[in-house]
């Protein structure tokens, strides 16, 4: 079995273990570990659009600059199971509003940029690859900081995790759906 068939299955097995959370992160782990990024993010496209973050993994905000706003947001992220990003006129939203994948070697001389806020870690490159269910995009993988940017290689390698990215996003909508406080 591929790596990526493993960590599919992997994810599979977590979904139906009713591990949302560990889902995502096996996907996510093994997307940043096989692009050699430093940090990267698993989120599902909610209507508005926005962007629902499920998972973060090797991101490291700065010690102090803006930390009480990083605090908020992570706390946010485990204490909800999620954060939401409303703002998607960006490299890390553009995934979703334009249905496309979104490859940056130079995020600050990329026009569709947005900056970064205070603290947050530097964004050297970006690859955003959004996973479709009949056309639309539900989920979105996206990572940053490969040395020597991203390529077709890197992009296929994050392809192969079609069918999880999906179930995962598919999942969580129906989880939603099913409880009468939609999250």
């Amino acid at each position: 079995m591929t790596d990526a068939k493993a960590v599919v299955q992997a994810a599979l097995d977590a979904l139906q273990a009713g591990d949302l959370r560990a889902a995502s992160a096996v996907v996510l782990q093994h997307a940043v570990k096989v692009t050699e990024s430093e940090y990267g993010f698993f989120s599902v496209a909610m209507e508005g659009p926005f962007e629902r973050l499920l998972n973060v993994e090797g991101f490291h905000w700065h010690e102090t600059d803006n930390r009480g706003f990083f605090e908020k947001a992570m706390a946010s992220l485990e204490g909800l199971g999620y954060l939401d990003f409303l703002n998607v006129a960006n490299l890390a939203g553009r995934a979703i509003t334009h249905n496309e994948i979104v490859l940056s070697n130079s995020p600050s001389n990329d026009p569709r940029r947005a900056g970064i806020p205070l603290g947050h870690p530097p964004l050297d490159c970006f690859l955003g690859v959004p996973f479709r269910k009949q056309g639309a995009v539900v989920s979105v993988i996206g990572l940053a900081n490969r040395p020597g940017g991203y390529g077709s290689a890197q992009q296929a390698e994050v392809e192969m995790l079609d069918e999880a990215a999906r179930v995962i996003a598919e999942h969580y909508h129906r989880s939603r759906l099913a409880t009468a406080y939609p999250v």
